[in-house]
């Protein structure tokens, strides 16, 4: 008889054999991108030029550097990035890839300006930034980014009204204190459309805990009634807002319609009361009021509302730039490749604007095309249908009792799916890409979602404590 020794266990192979172990510690990097998401969704504008006085080196841009720095040095934070046959980090890395190409053949514009359109392709890189820290901080696993961004939501439902109170009515928003070294005040310069995308953020996030307690329920009322608030100021806020609620609805369905239905008649009774003694707050050249709010609505199903010229007024702006950008491109024959990053795309074909910082066609996803080309414009619609259909798939619920626990990485596909569905949308009205405001948080979903759907794929799923909390 002859005896076999039994073999030594072998080292795994295959694509999980370099990826480290779950994440047990935190990070610096970490830590800076949730400092400013954080400053961001608060404050907006006033928190993205705050950077270095006299040079144009800006907070979003310092933490870009100081994480990729950071992860760098890290043992393969990348790991199973491109693994599969999924697109969408592939389309990722090729919008980066094109942009670095249309970036260099942009040099001969001026140089500050060349790097400041840049921006809509670099900011891509906190996909990347969001993705790797799941590997490496464990508050970026799908349960820490739960626990996390919970912690940050009663925050952002308290501060959402009056910051958009304030950054409205005019004898509010120029008060100082002013950032150093530009002209934009601490308490002004939220843009309604960012603040109705962060408000909606937050509502499916308190609606996705299953919870009924009062805390839970007063948060979604406040949320949606500061969206209504929004949606007298800024229509393509309010959609996009929608956007939000509407595809976490479709999503899940029944599993919401508790919440909804409690905060729908709070605000119904609200508006009743508000309508009968004719409330309002005058903030410009839009008041807070019923009527308004109904004018806005009117002006979305009718494109010449007779309830406000105003209204008429910023439709036909809009499209004038849009054609005008768009004519301009296909006569000189730059769609194919685009204008690249220098030209001023904006306020040169209107300008008697009075936004005369104006650069871009106040629409990304036309500055998309306009200046990265078709190119460009295929790899971000591939990228876009790629990356919902993962993260879409992986959202549904399994079909269970209906008070049964949902998973983290299921939970966490259905807040960054919609909340990036409502940040695309309102791009579709503001040129939010090219800024921070918007671009961190969109991106960085975009990494989140990334991760969740790898994760969930090589059976790396995480429960939720409880499930039902945060």
């Amino acid at each position: 008889m002859t005896l076999v020794e039994p073999r030594p266990p072998q080292a795994p192979t295959g694509s999980h054999a370099s990826r480290p172990g779950p994440p047990t510690g935190t990070t610096f990097a970490g830590t800076a991108l949730l400092f400013l998401l954080a400053g961001l969704a608060l404050l907006d504008r006033p928190f993205g030029v705050i950077g270095v006085p006299g040079v144009p080196l800006y907070i979003t841009e310092i933490v870009l550097v100081l994480c990729v720095g950071e992860l760098l040095v890290r043992r393969d934070p990348m790991a199973g990035f491109t693994r599969g046959r999924w697109l969408a980090p592939l389309m990722v890395l090729a919008f980066l890839a094109w942009g670095a190409i249309r970036l260099v053949t942009s040099l001969h514009y001026p140089i500050l300006d060349v790097v400041r359109d840049s921006a809509l392709a670099y900011y891509a890189l906190f996909a990347l930034i969001a993705y790797a820290l799941g590997n490496v901080d464990r508050r970026f696993t799908p349960a820490g980014l739960l626990e996390v961004y919970g912690r940050f939501v009663p925050y952002m439902i308290a501060i959402a009204p009056f910051r958009l109170i304030i950054s409205t009515i005019p004898s509010l928003k120029t008060l100082p204190p002013i950032i150093p070294g530009s002209d934009v005040p601490l308490l002004g310069g939220h843009r309604p459309g960012n603040l109705g995308v962060q408000v909606a953020i937050a509502v499916v996030y308190l609606a996705s805990t299953g919870r009924r307690d009062r805390a839970t329920v007063a948060g979604i009322v406040t949320g949606v009634l500061t969206i209504l608030l929004v949606a007298t100021q800024s229509r393509g806020g309010f959609l996009a807002a929608m956007a939000v609620i509407g595809l976490a609805m479709l999503l899940w369905g029944r599993r919401l319609r508790f919440r909804w239905a409690a905060a729908a008649g709070v605000l119904l009774a609200l508006m009743i009361v508000a309508w009968g003694l004719n409330l309002s707050v005058s903030s410009g050249q839009r008041n807070f009021s019923p009527t308004q709010l109904f004018a806005n609505a009117e002006s979305l199903v009718n494109s010449s509302p007779t309830s406000s010229s105003q209204l008429s007024d910023t439709e036909n702006f809009r499209s004038i730039l849009w054609t005008r950008v768009l004519a301009a491109t296909v006569r000189t024959d730059q769609l194919e490749n685009g204008w690249g990053f220098g030209p001023n795309l904006g306020s040169s074909f209107l300008p008697t604007h009075e936004d005369k910082a104006l650069r871009n066609p106040h629409n990304s996803h036309l500055t998309v095309l306009v200046r990265l080309g078709i190119v460009g414009a295929l790899i971000w619609v591939v990228l876009l249908l790629s990356w919902f259909g993962g993260v879409l798939r992986l959202a549904r619920p399994p079909r269970r009792v209906l008070g049964t626990r949902i998973d983290a990485v299921t939970r966490l596909a259905l807040i960054s799916g919609a909340a990036v569905a409502g940040m695309l949308v309102n791009a579709f009205f503001d040129p939010t890409f090219e800024t921070p405001m918007a671009a961190v948080w969109l991106w960085s979903g975009i990494g989140i979602g990334i991760g969740a759907v790898l994760r969930s794929r090589s059976g790396e799923v995480v429960k939720a404590e409880g499930g039902r909390g945060r």
